[in-house]
């Protein structure tokens, strides 16, 4: 959990908790590849929603300084997605094995 504390303003202070997702996993509960990359997907996309929510709040409380940190992280964020997304779409084009074979260094014929 992080909370991102600002002091100094007008009203006092605030506080914004952005809050991650922890699964655990047992060995009955494993997913495919494409299971785990969608989940993670869909994690991302959470996060940058969050993101978004809290530079929006940032702003309206003229926190400039924390603006430019979660607009940094949010970057980040929205480059995870890109990578999920990518990720899906070589897998619909070459198929599970071969996107396996390619990702391990293991070359088809």
């Amino acid at each position: 959990m992080r909370c991102i504390m600002r002091s100094g303003s007008s009203n006092g202070s605030y506080s914004s908790t952005v809050r991650l997702r922890v699964k655990a996993q047992s060995h009955e509960d494993r997913e495919t590849v494409a299971e785990m990359i969608k989940n993670d997907n869909n994690d991302e996309l959470d996060a940058v929603r969050t993101y978004n929510e809290a530079i929006k709040l940032a702003r309206s409380l003229d926190d400039q300084g924390t603006v430019d940190l979660l607009s940094k992280i949010l970057k980040m964020e929205e480059g995870h997605v890109d990578w999920a997304e990518s990720q899906r779409a070589q897998i619909d084009q070459m198929g599970m094995e071969n996107y396996l074979a390619d990702q391990t260094g293991n070359k088809t014929a």
